[in-house]
């Protein structure tokens, strides 16, 4: 899933891959075995265009590019089916994602916002709660204790 506004705070974040996390404002990058496929929405700015494109260059393989509308039955089978999704374009100042650290190093649960973050930010031992303002995820890592998984799913 590719969002943002401009070259500085568009990010890539793995979510499901399933039809009902596409919308028409951002774009979508699908690597399978034999090939990558990068989704437009209709919504999607130039940004989100062009990293959508540098993640799918990375991911290597034959590269298709779908503009929304124009999807197959083989794309739909990648996603599991076709589903709804968002046809919604986020409102201008809309705001943008923000990832927050659930962690209990110090003794006691402690929150931070990371800003400027990328999937490096990541720590297996803690959890991880990132809000795109239509979605909430809730990421946790192998080693992450009870508290802190507790802890994030009251706070997600």
């Amino acid at each position: 899933h590719v969002r943002g506004t401009n070259a500085e705070n568009t990010k890539a974040v793995e979510v499901p891959c399933s039809a009902a996390n596409l919308n028409s404002g951002d774009c979508f990058v699908i690597a399978t075995p034999d090939f990558t496929l990068l989704w437009q929405g209709k919504h999607a700015n130039d940004a989100e265009k062009a990293t959508a494109l540098n993640t799918a260059t990375k991911i290597g393989g034959e590269l298709y590019t779908i503009d929304e509308g124009e999807e197959d039955d083989t794309f739909w089978e990648h996603l599991g089916g076709k589903e709804e999704y968002p046809e919604a374009v986020p409102a201008p100042g809309a705001p943008e994602p923000k990832l927050l650290h659930v962690n209990d190093h110090a003794g006691y649960l402690a929150v931070e916002t990371i800003f400027a973050f990328t999937q490096e930010d990541l720590a297996d031992d803690d959890v991880f709660i990132l809000d795109t303002f239509t979605q909430v995820f809730v990421w946790v890592g192998s080693t992450a204790s009870t508290k802190e998984k507790e802890g994030a799913m009251d706070i997600a």
